[in-house]
């Protein structure tokens, strides 16, 4: 074997090396890429669900609330003798009806954020698609590169 053909056989190993090396780095990317994905999916449902413990908190605070005033309105009422009155009943219901719309309020906002959740979710896996195509690209041009494609 000539000396020619020795430096062009070991060109062409160091070239095959180096492309498998790249290879190989570029797959560990994608599965980098997807795990980090996976992590954030998981960081944002643990997110979510102190989240919903907190509004679960929320809205029991206002049926307390609530029960506590509509006890401070008939306490009142039975202390004057009114207890059956209609302003009693009245001020009841405006205190139940309040506390419906703050409720309905807290589910609203939970919907929402339910929904920006959702959205960051699957932006977040277009963006791992989009990371695994660019790895991918980059093959096909470490390959062409290294006149595999030839």
């Amino acid at each position: 074997m000539t000396f020619a053909a020795t430096a062009a056989a070991v060109g062409t190993t160091a070239s095959t090396a180096a492309l498998s090396v790249s290879v190989g780095l570029g797959a560990a990317s994608i599965v980098q890429g997807q795990m980090a994905a996976r992590e954030g999916r998981k960081a944002q449902r643990a997110q979510s669900a102190v989240r919903s413990a907190q509004e679960t908190k929320q809205r029991l605070q206002q049926v307390r609330q609530q029960r506590i005033t509509q006890a401070q309105i008939l306490q009142g009422a039975a202390t004057e003798g009114t207890s059956q009155a209609s302003s009693a009943r009245g001020g009841m219901a405006a205190v139940g009806a309040k506390t419906a719309g703050n409720i309905g309020f807290i589910n609203q906002i939970s919907n929402l954020q339910d929904s920006v959740q959702a959205r960051q979710e699957r932006a977040m896996q277009y963006n791992a698609n989009a990371q695994g195509l660019t790895g991918l690209a980059n093959f096909g041009l470490q390959a062409d590169q290294a006149g595999l494609f030839k």
